[in-house]
């Protein structure tokens, strides 16, 4: 713990992000006062003259249990309802990459707040989407944590509605472009001519990587190679091994790869302005008939981690994402979630954003993936966010 030249009193809820008051001071000792009601005080003090001082410490603790006894501070985090024994079920989700886009879902597992909806969630890793997407539509998983670009592609081939999105899960690009130097200061016309292992041609990312390079006067393909043809378990390790001049790596990749001296992250993979929904929660719309109540139940959890995501530090999520990555450095998942706050990856709620997948059909339409503009009004329910968004209220 790095401590502060002032007293740094901090009102901690359970969960729930912290008040923070500063008092100019010169202790250096910490206290923890705890109270019946799982709130409690932590204080941290720090420079010369400990003993004298002290007794102003004690004076401010007692002032602020007393009004902590009989008043409510406000929270950041959405209100906890009171718990209920109440049946477990089991559901399968399936994440279509192992990466820290998804740490709310990791988030809202570790914090228990599956287990308070009465949820058992199964997660598994298919490594690429066509994967994803045929265990979805073939009942072995039930939730399917993925980009929408399928969806479109399903609509405009068999002409229906294959997959209704729930939630969105991140507003912006994860994938950070990786060099094997340092470029100071770097700008795009340094890819003409090189290589880059990109996505599968045809993602979300890959096209919005491409769309990034035609802003800047690179044809993809041409100015640019660009290897397509890698899944999610492969890419780093051909990049380690030599081939390529550029990797586009979410992370903890690209962090991983820049602490092991192996690459340095020069960018973003886009400069897209826009919030975009690139990566959903999508079921069947069997599934949503059949199951409503276990959606709304997962969308109840997965927000209250969503917004525990955004509300607290890196150092917090570390210890959380630690737990779903083993092998990676604490120093590497620091960087990589501190990156991902920087970049604003979340979004502050789970609403699927209609604006966002219009926009996305309009990027396919003009990278020439679909052939004419689809009606996807079936496309997005928002009803099981909405409700998260009423049931947890945050003040």
């Amino acid at each position: 713990m790095q401590f502060v030249p002032w007293y740094d009193i901090s009102l901690l809820y359970g969960d729930l992000c912290p008040t923070n008051l500063y008092f100019r001071t010169g202790i250096k000792q910490a206290y923890t006062f705890f109270l019946v009601n799982k709130k409690y005080i932590k204080v941290y003090l720090s420079g010369g003259g400990m003993v004298s001082k002290h007794r102003l410490a004690i004076c401010i603790l007692i002032l602020l249990l007393l009004l902590t006894a009989t008043c409510s501070c406000s929270s950041t985090e959405p209100a906890p309802l009171p718990k209920k024994d109440v049946p477990v079920a089991d559901i399968k989700v399936t994440e279509v990459v192992h990466s820290l886009v998804f740490l709310p879902l990791y988030t809202a597992i570790e914090l228990g707040y599956f287990r308070d909806e009465g949820l058992n969630v199964s997660l598994e890793t298919a490594w690429d989407s066509n994967t994803g997407y045929t265990k979805l539509f073939n009942g072995e998983t039930h939730l399917l944590l993925a980009g929408p670009e399928l969806s479109f592609y399903y609509l405009q081939q068999k002409k229906k509605q294959e997959t209704i999105h729930l939630a969105q899960l991140i507003q912006k690009n994860g994938h950070m472009l990786v060099a094997r130097k340092a470029e100071e200061p770097f700008h795009w016309q340094k890819l003409k001519g090189k290589v880059v292992i990109g996505e599968s041609a045809g993602s979300l990312p890959e096209m919005i990587f491409e769309q990034t390079l035609r802003k800047q006067n690179l044809k993809p393909l041409i100015n640019v190679h660009i290897i397509q043809n890698l899944n999610y378990k492969t890419f780093t390790g051909t990049y380690r091994a030599g081939t390529g001049d550029y990797l586009l790596a979410m992370e903890p990749w690209a962090s991983g790869l820049e602490k092991e001296n192996a690459g340095l992250v020069v960018s973003s993979a886009d400069d897209f302005p826009d919030a975009l929904p690139y990566a959903t929660v999508m079921a069947t719309p069997e599934y949503v008939k059949k199951h409503s109540a276990l959606c709304q139940k997962f969308l109840n959890a997965y927000w209250r981690g969503l917004h525990w995501t955004n509300m607290h530090s890196p150092e917090e999520l570390q210890a959380i994402a630690q737990k779903y990555f083993p092998q990676e450095k604490e120093s590497t998942l620091l960087r990589g979630i501190s990156r991902y706050k920087t970049l604003g990856l979340w979004p502050d709620t789970p609403l699927v954003s209609e604006t966002g997948m219009e926009k996305i059909q309009k990027l396919m339409l003009e990278s020439k993936e679909l052939n004419a503009k689809l009606n996807i009004n079936g496309l997005i329910d928002n009803t099981f966010a909405r409700k998260a968004l009423d049931k947890y209220r945050t003040n």
